[in-house]
């Protein structure tokens, strides 16, 4: 769901399997103020620690079980044009 409110873009939810378990995520872009202001949740749910680590990192078969939490992330973008 895509949804432009009060010159915010809101992307909620973003749902996918991932790593043998769930992702859910939810984005705000708010361009008014001195920079883009984006703020990010999301939620993982039975995440393979093993296949994750595995495919984004060097690490391989250290650390293994499911992974489960959030993250809440709010900052800003600054765009320098040409």
């Amino acid at each position: 769901n895509c949804v432009i409110d009060r010159g915010q873009l809101r992307v909620s939810p973003l749902t996918g399997q991932l790593f043998g378990g769930t992702a859910v995520a939810a984005i705000v872009v708010d361009p008014s103020g001195g920079g883009t202001g984006t703020r990010i949740t999301a939620k993982l749910e039975r995440v393979d620690a093993n296949q994750l680590l595995s495919a984004t990192t060097p690490l391989k078969q250290v650390l293994f079980g499911a992974l489960s939490g959030e993250l809440r992330s709010n900052g800003s973008l600054a765009a320098t044009l040409p």
